[in-house]
């Protein structure tokens, strides 16, 4: 997607914290590979990021895609399992984190999709491979200035973000994605579920 968006002229930014020396040049190396700008690396805090990917929005006014990468809570989830104390802690310190996002979403052009990989701990508690619907199903939230508080009942993917972010960048999906753009999360009028 980064390369795509490169062809429209925008620049990929990822923010990802704990990335130092050998192991930072080898990430950079291979995000440009796929077409991202810069990777920034700063604090390893959920806050620390969240804020340096907010500084990165306001500070450089053209267009441009930030990745945000935050990991807290799959490390607990993987170390002592999906809704283990130790998760809710991360996933607490991680929402309090994504709170800095909010001054920012009545900024026009502000797209946010916050997400996750996947679920876990449906059959075994730090296991998120086998079938099942808490593995499978992860959270999906769409917003910004004009995106409607509540969207329709289609179901969505995680192959359905990118044909998303590339639409709300003004670009066209490539043939090859199979994704599809969710047209919903851009009605100006809400679609109660």
């Amino acid at each position: 997607m980064p390369s795509e968006l490169s062809k429209g002229g925008i620049e990929t930014t990822v923010v990802a914290g704990g990335l130092s020396g050998a192991l930072r040049w080898a990430a950079a190396a291979l995000l440009r590979l796929a077409g991202v700008t810069r990777l920034v690396s700063p604090s390893a805090s959920p806050a620390g990021l969240v804020e340096t990917a907010v500084q990165r929005l306001r500070e450089h006014p053209e267009r441009e895609f930030v990745v945000l990468y935050v990991n807290d809570t799959d490390l607990a989830g993987h170390a002592w399992g999906w809704m283990s104390p130790a998760y809710f802690r991360a996933a607490g310190v991680v929402d309090q984190a994504l709170a800095r996002i909010v001054p920012i979403l009545d900024e026009p052009e502000t797209l946010i999709i916050i997400t996750a990989d996947h679920g876990g701990g449906g059959v075994l508690a730090n296991d998120h491979d086998h079938p099942h619907p808490v593995n499978d199903a992860i959270p999906l939230a769409v917003m910004g200035r004009g995106i409607p508080a509540a969207v329709g009942s289609e179901p969505v993917q995680l192959l359905d973000i990118p044909p998303t972010v590339l639409f709300g960048f003004g670009r066209p999906t490539p043939p090859g994605y199979q994704g599809r753009v969710m047209h919903e999360a851009f009605q100006r009028e809400p679609v109660l579920v």
